[in-house]
């Protein structure tokens, strides 16, 4: 029996390799009703406050300044520590959000405490059994969620730094004096088969379970010669005996890909789940995947009941801003504090301070431009140039250092980059287009200022303040951002977190921005 799971591990592994905590049950009270008596939500970690969640999610690498003045050859290699730079934006809190309300609520109508529960549990895997010819299903309260946008933004990172503040795997052994064993698979991720096979997305799945709670059920269901029909009943009944909270599918661009039929079968597939078995599902995707759900109103409804989200680049100029001239433009405070944040690891010898106005710097400026504010492609052209500086003898970043270092080292994406600036895409031929980006979003701000003028006429500014990380603080500043014309960000409020905390070799600390709040709109 080793061997042949051995087997099925060498030659079907995992798509996924995110792995969680696993802990035995403690029960906290509930102050929502319907989440009394469920030992599945009552095991959950409490609820977090805005600025708990920042601190959760931040992440700022160590850093001394004393490392600039170190050699040529360790600086270069010091470089990528400002990979690992973490800092939350307000779609952070939005999709914690959701994710907390699709696992609670999924879990209203799974109570293993209730009587009777294994027999209405066993009803619901025959009921969807019977779903798969009949097409007939059952209500559930359980909710999907679609994140969506370019390659680079941190969507799949930022899902699994959420989901990680779940445990994995909740052991249950009694409840209220009463005998209650069972292991609690709270969420899974997992990647979607190329082909846009449901077998292959039910393989994967029997794997994973095997591997984060070391069973056997790939090679007890023979998963390896079983029909389509058969691995998907495995599947149910396995998620349905572990009472599985939320299944993540990532790269769901890939099922458009897929033969013919097979986007259209894995989404009613996710739809049937969610409708009979009560489990929420989410799905990650490219741009390029809202052609999945062009074609049924059923499909689109349900992966927006907990929002769908499409995920924007950050902008370099607020939304509101004075007469449209150089002089008045002010930077979009997400993208503001991202720079400061990111600027703070800066291992060249000579000193570049930023200005109060970053716009004011020729550098910055540039770099937006390179980058389109997509957050990976941001550090990348940063981290580069500082090591072009430091090879070159220049010791500093300037426009004509970034010029030259996209030039020679990020040439497919400035061409990319290019092209969809100067609305040249469709133009180009298949070499240079890309399906999974979306030009609209490489436009100048006044291009894209009547679109958004009417939603945007009330949003509300973000602030940054190292001290707040209380509700009552956060409210009296969404207040404050409620005026026509607010208090501009401050500067020394993040220069005196960062001050304190990253450069004092704290690898873990919490950047409290009112970026966490909820504004009134997304695009």
């Amino acid at each position: 029996m080793a061997r042949r799971v051995a087997k099925a591990a060498l030659f079907d592994p995992p798509l996924s390799v995110i792995r969680g905590e696993q802990i035995d049950a403690v029960y906290l009270d509930q102050s929502v009703p319907e989440f009394v008596g469920n030992p599945l939500i009552e095991s959950l970690p409490a609820f977090v406050t805005h600025g708990q969640l920042e601190e959760r999610l931040s992440y700022f690498p160590p850093y001394d300044p004393k490392q600039r003045e170190l050699s040529e050859e360790i600086r270069l290699h010091l470089l990528e520590n400002a990979r690992e730079l973490w800092v939350p934006q307000a779609i952070h809190y939005e999709v914690h959000l959701s994710i907390s309300n699709m696992l609670r609520r999924g879990y209203i109508d799974r109570n293993p405490a209730k009587r009777g529960a294994p027999v209405v549990q066993r009803e619901k895997v025959r009921n969807f059994i019977s779903g798969l010819q009949q097409r007939a299903f059952l209500r559930s309260r359980a909710r999907g969620v679609c994140v969506v946008g370019v390659g680079g933004l941190g969507k799949s990172t930022a899902i699994e730094r959420i989901l990680s503040l779940y445990p994995q795997v909740i052991t249950h052994s009694s409840y209220k004096g009463e005998s209650l064993v069972l292991k609690q698979l709270v969420w899974v991720k997992l990647q979607c088969p190329g082909d846009g096979s449901l077998r292959a997305l039910c393989k994967s799945f029997l794997t994973e379970v095997d591997d984060i709670l070391k069973t056997t059920y790939y090679v007890n269901f023979r998963a390896s010669t079983m029909t389509k029909d058969d691995l998907l009943v495995a599947m149910a009944r396995v998620a349905s005996n572990h009472y599985v909270g939320v299944v993540f599918f990532d790269e769901i661009q890939d099922l458009s890909e897929a033969k013919s039929g097979g986007a259209a079968q894995m989404l009613n597939f996710f739809v049937q789940m969610e409708n009979v078995l009560g489990i929420p599902f989410g799905l990650i995707g490219t741009p390029k995947a809202r052609m999945l759900f062009a074609g049924e109103f059923r499909q689109a409804r349900r992966v927006s009941e907990q929002g769908d989200f499409f995920w924007h680049p950050m902008r370099e100029i607020a939304d509101e801003e004075k007469p449209d001239t150089e002089s008045s433009r002010e930077p979009d405070p997400e993208w503001e504090i991202f720079v400061r944040a990111m600027w703070k690891y800066w291992y060249l010898r000579k000193g570049h301070s930023l200005p109060t106005n970053i716009l004011e710097d020729e550098a910055v400026r540039r770099l937006y431009d390179c980058s389109k504010g997509i957050p990976a492609v941001v550090v990348t052209i940063f981290l580069l140039a500082q090591r072009r500086a430091i090879t070159s003898g220049k010791e500093d970043i300037t426009k004509a250092i970034i010029n030259s270092t996209v030039r020679d080292c990020q040439y497919f994406v400035s061409q990319i980059f290019d092209s969809l600036r100067d609305g040249q895409d469709q133009r180009l031929g298949k070499r240079y287009r890309l399906s999974d980006i979306d030009s609209s979003e490489w436009r100048p701000p006044s291009s894209r200022k009547q679109r958004h003028d009417s939603s945007k006429k009330n949003a509300k500014p973000l602030h940054v303040d190292s001290e707040a990380s209380s509700e009552s603080s956060i409210k009296k500043k969404r207040n404050k951002s409620a005026k026509k014309k607010t208090d501009q960000y401050e500067e020394s409020d993040l220069r005196r977190l960062l001050d304190s905390k990253v450069v004092s070799g704290e690898a873990q600390v919490s950047v409290h921005t009112d970026a966490l709040g909820v504004p009134d709109e997304f695009d």
